[in-house]
């Protein structure tokens, strides 16, 4: 008998899918009501952003008695995969979800999910089903009391994250260990060190300050601030538990194709480093911190296919104003500005600014001047040294910050040095 393609795997896996949830919504099994649903395969919703239609593969569309359009839309995504469903996919397919208007999105799988990505699919209210061995379904119900309901979350957090359906075939065990590809076999017997795709596959998707700032919110980090600082140690431990990752900033970052190192995600196993020789909790230090975190959060599903490690030097910490087609460039300046935004996180940063001008009876015009008056630069420097010390940040990256939220208006659009080397006290 021919093998089947990774294509076919993928249709039958999804027809079995439809037929299992068609019988379930017909029977009222589902949570939507099978008398005013109907559901539908390959279906295709435009997307406002695209301005094109993004095909789903299954969708049930929900009707109010004597309506004849749908008041409720929800769109399912089936994976198959020969790997663990990883936290790009979710993010993939939510972000889909939401460029159609859909009101609920789910994810069935015959495969097990890394648990950063099952996270990823609680944190976005994306639904997660697995289908066993048996056709059977496996999901979290919420109707519980609390004590069942925790002991079957973990029950299906050990279920998702781990294969055992016995059924999917493999290459061959070593040292106990399945091993399902020739390549993650020879990396692991240290014939090769890692296995990459073709680098003219990946691509960086834009993002707007805003879509970071809601990935940001997303992690719930508003206990790793003391007060309006950013507490770093808080915001590794949060980072641990969304994406098992482990932090070294005492161990030698090791040879990279570039000496000047100062900060490196390494992605098997997920692990971020941080130059020992940059003295901890300096603005340097903590800004290098979080653009490595933003690696983690906005690229490491993509970059892990691709890279054994990706280092980062004093050059791309510079700013750029331009957004780049170049992929390095792009991913540089995403991480920049995630990191901008996490250690001067807009509600806190903005309260301080305005306080500041309240105080200093600026209020009335809502932005401070720079310029070459010299009460001007006195104002602006003393609100510089405020951020600097409450945000744990440099004093260029604040005036950067300022000048994007409209705060600050700079005359020339020169450095601190230069407006300073101008000026007479």
């Amino acid at each position: 008998m021919a093998k089947l393609s990774s294509y076919e795997k993928g249709d039958i896996h999804e027809a079995k899918t439809f037929e299992i949830l068609k019988k379930m919504v017909k029977d009222e099994r589902f949570y939507v009501s099978g008398k005013n649903s109907k559901i539908y395969r390959k279906r295709k919703y435009y997307s406002k952003d695209r301005e094109a239609e993004i095909t789903f593969d299954m969708a049930i569309e929900t009707m109010m008695p004597g309506s004849l359009e749908y008041s409720l839309l929800t769109l399912i995504e089936c994976k198959n995969y020969g790997d663990w469903v990883q936290v790009g996919d979710v993010e993939t397919f939510s972000d889909r979800v939401r460029q159609v208007g859909g009101h609920k999105g789910i994810m069935v799988t015959a495969t097990p999910f890394q648990k950063s990505a099952l996270k990823i699919a609680q944190t976005r209210k994306i639904g997660v089903m697995k289908l066993n061995s048996n056709n059977g379904v496996e999901w979290i119900s919420r109707r519980m009391d609390q004590n069942e309901l925790e002991k079957k979350i973990a029950e299906f957090e050990e279920s998702m994250t781990t294969d055992n359906n016995g059924g999917t075939a493999i290459l061959g065990q070593c040292d106990g260990i399945n091993f399902f590809n020739f390549q993650d076999l020879l990396i692991y017997l240290g014939v090769i060190d890692q296995f990459f795709p073709s680098l003219g596959d990946l691509k960086i998707p834009y993002l707007t300050d805003e879509a970071i700032e809601e990935r940001i919110k997303e992690l719930s980090l508003t206990d790793c601030y003391d007060h309006f600082t950013l507490n770093v140690d808080k915001l590794c431990v949060r980072m641990s538990e969304l994406f098992d990752v482990d932090f070294a900033f005492d161990e030698p970052i090791g040879l990279t194709r570039n000496t000047a190192t100062i900060g490196k995600i390494q992605y098997e196993p997920l692990k971020i480093f941080v130059d020992p020789n940059l003295k901890a909790d300096t603005p340097r230090w903590r800004f290098t911190v979080t653009h490595e975190i933003g690696h983690l959060v906005l690229h490491s599903f993509l970059l892990r296919e691709y890279f054994a490690a990706n280092d980062d030097t004093d050059e791309i910490f510079s700013r750029s104003h331009e957004y780049s087609t170049d992929v390095r460039l792009r991913m540089e300046i995403q991480a920049n500005r995630f990191a901008a935004l996490v250690l001067m996180y807009t509600p806190y940063f903005t309260k301080v600014v305005k306080n500041y001008f309240q105080r200093e009876s600026i209020a009335q015009k809502g932005f401070i001047y720079l310029d070459h008056q010299r009460e001007n630069l006195i104002a602006v420097m003393k609100l510089l040294g405020e951020l600097e010390q409450i945000f744990g940040i440099s004093k260029d990256a604040a005036k950067f910050r300022l000048k994007d939220l409209g705060l600050l208006k700079d005359e020339q659009d020169a450095s601190l040095a230069t407006h300073l080397k101008q000026t007479r006290f």
